[in-house]
């Protein structure tokens, strides 16, 4: 879903321009870094548990704790550019985990190892990427509507929609 989590950055840029456009995808992409670092640590990774369809271990990068307490660290790197951007910076952050619980088998923890696990795949199924696919068509519309008005708000837009389209076409291939 990686497409998702650009647009919502993208959908952030348009509300507080002055953020920067790298900082906001790499916020909305931090959770799935994160799960990266680990698999490549052997903490988290592929659990196929086929009965209850759990394919994802993701304890400690998909967490709601984790995500609150990275989107502040995230955000407080960018304290020197004022509140609003660090608040849009959080807001990259943790619209991850809010997409993730949208279109998540019920794997996503309210803290690690926790017994409460959310995710409303079971209630969307199939129709989940289908609403992935508009929010992405939408999201990169109003993005590209507003990097109009504005001479510098809009500047990557270009390679922020390749970027988006190489990580949806990966995501795509590993199903």
């Amino acid at each position: 879903m990686y497409a998702g989590h650009f647009a919502s950055a993208l959908i952030l840029k348009t509300a507080k321009p002055e953020a920067p456009t790298w900082g906001l995808v790499a916020g909305a992409g931090l959770l799935d870094i994160g799960f990266g670092l680990l698999v490549a640590c052997g903490v988290e990774g592929l659990s196929p548990n086929w009965k209850t369809a759990h394919l994802l271990n993701i304890p400690w990068s998909h967490s709601l704790l984790t995500t609150l307490l990275l989107g502040g660290l995230f955000a407080a790197l960018f304290r020197s550019r004022g509140r609003g951007v660090m608040l849009v910076m959080f807001a990259a952050v943790f619209s991850h985990w809010g997409l993730d619980v949208l279109v998540h088998r019920p794997d996503m923890e309210l803290w690690p190892h926790s017994t409460i696990k959310l995710g409303l795949f079971k209630v969307f199924g199939p129709v989940s990427g289908w609403a992935e696919t508009l929010f992405v068509v939408v999201a990169t519309i109003i993005y590209a509507l507003r990097a109009r008005v504005s001479p510098t708000h809009g500047r990557h837009w270009a390679a922020m929609g390749a970027l988006m389209a190489v990580f949806w076409g990966m995501g795509y291939v590993a199903g």
